[in-house]
């Protein structure tokens, strides 16, 4: 299903403006960074508080410590105490379920199989009932997505709330690409940015020849947390930037936007050279052989010191840091998003094609059977859906932190000083911690975003004086002019997003973990081949068996899925 035309005019707009964008926490890690957890208890006083437990990665003590938070106390006599988790969620959720400790609200990071697994064991609420009688809000916010939402159990029934839906911000922001150190483009002279991976391979030789040391130490020309499985899994789907499009999931399946198909990333002919340009970053010795032991902590920790001068999509690490480097005098270090192209993308006229998604099925939020008060909650989330609602999670409260002038928030100075200046202003404020309740990614009639961080105008008033001047060099007028001569479409992913689950049980589902394991073990020694013949045989064999383990079984099987949910949907 194509929008370009409603996408475009959505891009036409923003350049006009001439705005400029760079975020720095993307809503996918707010969203991620909070989940739910432990048990509910229920203090006395002035009335009943609801106090539910829940993790967080970023954040910890009472939401009415922070002023979002407090707002919601106080309207619904409902907190939320966060703790630190800094473990695998899956794992934690399945560790749930088969102890029978869930919690209250639980917490399903992408994966819908889980999802469908506690659906099916019962422990979940149905929320029809609940939304009908407590959150009408909640049925008319997520009214388009209802029917992909019931797609998941086998009562059709409603059983949880996929949070940053509908989700678009894709097309407006900058593109999960390369990142690259800003003053390596004034180092080596303001350069032509790369177009194609062979002069990307070009430009971080003579990178790290200009820049090899940082405080002392050596430089690291590309690196990447592949000890995270995502990373690993996600690495050879960078082929992701022109026709095709990697549809996450752990599936390891790229969409032919053009054809409106599927297949397996290992047969992608794009995807062989993308990870022959990360074969030659190997055989140059710029790829940080630490990277195939580093998870993100590591990695971050590096984008804080600067000794990355490069990596790929993990923007969300890089640009976190420039606050880091901003205060500790390395503002001119910086972190900037650039296009990653292939040669042969280029010579096909590619276009590039972003994800549109009326489910973003990444983060699952559901009530199960162990919550006292589930009309309570559903209460307060019918008020979250209202534009009332949405603007508390998204941009804080009117007259501390935005004002109005006209239609449009305006930021308080008192708002950009913090957010400026401290790294961990957000979080002390509520706001990145509570879009678990649901909160959009779109943009306004306005032009302006549902969070006030990922907001193109809040981003450019916030840049300071080094990033705009690298944009003064090469006449970008916003964040997209390096993507201007790429043409750019927007793509609905919806029901490829829902056709990828697989019946646990299916001989498919035990094939599709193979194939996973066969992936990722490919992804790393193609990444260390130490030559052209070594690599050409390892990704051969690697197709050989993929074949082998049924790869046109699951895949025929995902295409007949995609089919039946198109048709059930008419």
């Amino acid at each position: 299903m194509y929008r370009s035309s409603k996408y475009s005019k959505r891009r036409v707009f923003m350049k006009k403006r001439g705005i400029l964008f760079l975020v720095v926490v993307l809503l996918t890690c707010m969203t991620m960074s909070v989940f739910a957890g432990a048990q509910m208890e229920t203090k006395t006083g002035e009335g009943e508080t609801y106090v539910i437990k829940m993790y967080s990665k970023n954040f910890t003590g009472l939401g009415s410590s922070t002023p979002v938070g407090k707002i919601i106390k106080e309207k619904f006599n409902i907190d939320f105490e966060f703790e630190k988790f800094t473990g695998d969620w899956q794992e934690k959720a399945s560790l749930w379920l088969a102890a029978g400790d869930y919690p209250e609200i639980v917490y399903i990071e992408q994966n819908l199989d889980l999802l469908r697994k506690y659906i099916n064991a019962g422990v979940l609420i149905a929320l029809d009932p609940l939304a009908e009688q407590y959150a009408p809000n909640f049925l008319s916010f997520y009214k388009e997505a209802l029917p992909y939402m019931r797609l998941n159990a086998q009562d059709k029934k409603i059983y949880y709330w996929p949070t940053g839906s509908p989700e678009e911000k894709e097309m407006f922001q900058t593109p999960f690409e390369m990142v690259v150190r800003m003053d390596l483009l004034k180092a080596l002279g303001y350069p032509k940015i790369p177009e194609n991976e062979k002069e990307w391979l070009n430009f971080f030789i003579e990178a790290k020849k200009k820049v090899p040391t940082v405080d002392g130490r050596p430089t690291v020309g590309f690196s990447m947390p592949l000890a995270e499985p995502w990373a690993v899994a996600l690495l050879p789907a960078m082929s992701r930037t022109g026709r095709y499009q990697y549809l996450g999931g752990g599936k390891m399946v790229m969409l032919d936007c053009d054809n409106n198909t599927v297949d397996f990333i290992l047969k992608n002919e794009y995807s062989k050279e993308a990870m022959k340009f990360f074969n030659g970053l190997y055989r140059a010795g710029l790829f940080d052989k630490e990277s195939f032991t580093d998870k993100g902590a590591q990695t971050t920790e590096k984008f804080n010191t600067a000794l990355i001068l490069g990596s790929i999509y993990i923007k969300w690490l890089s640009e976190a840091s420039n606050p880091t480097l901003n205060e500790s005098g390395k503002a001119d270090m910086q972190y900037i998003g650039l296009p990653f192209r292939l040669e042969s993308m280029n010579e096909n006229n590619d276009a590039r094609y972003n994800r549109v998604m009326l489910v973003r099925n990444f983060d699952h939020y559901a009530i199960t059977k162990k919550a006292k008060h589930p009309e309570r909650i559903m209460e307060l989330i019918n008020w979250i859906c209202t534009d009332e609602g949405q603007a508390l999670l998204g941009w804080g409260i009117e007259g501390i932190h935005y004002t109005m002038e006209g239609n449009k928030k305006v930021p308080t100075p008192e708002f950009y000083n913090g957010f400026n200046n401290d790294p961990d202003y957000l979080y002390k404020q509520g706001l990145g911690i509570f879009g678990f309740l649901t909160l959009s990614t779109k943009l306004d009639d306005e032009g302006q975003s549902a969070v006030v961080e990922l907001d193109p105008t809040v981003r450019f008033d916030s840049y300071n004086d080094e990033v705009k001047e690298v944009y003064a060099k090469y006449g970008w007028e916003n964040y997209l002019s390096p993507w201007d001569k790429y043409e750019t479409k927007g793509i609905d992913v919806t029901e490829w997003g829902a056709a990828l689950t697989l019946n646990a049980s299916s001989p498919e589902a035990k094939m599709m973990t193979k194939i996973a394991d066969l992936h990722n073990d490919a992804t790393i020694k193609l990444i260390m081949a130490k030559d052209d013949a070594e690599f050409d045989k390892i990704w051969q064999d690697s197709v050989n068996e993929l074949k082998a383990l049924g790869g046109e079984q699951v895949i025929q099987l995902i295409r007949n899925q995609y089919a039946e949910i198109v048709a059930g949907l008419k």
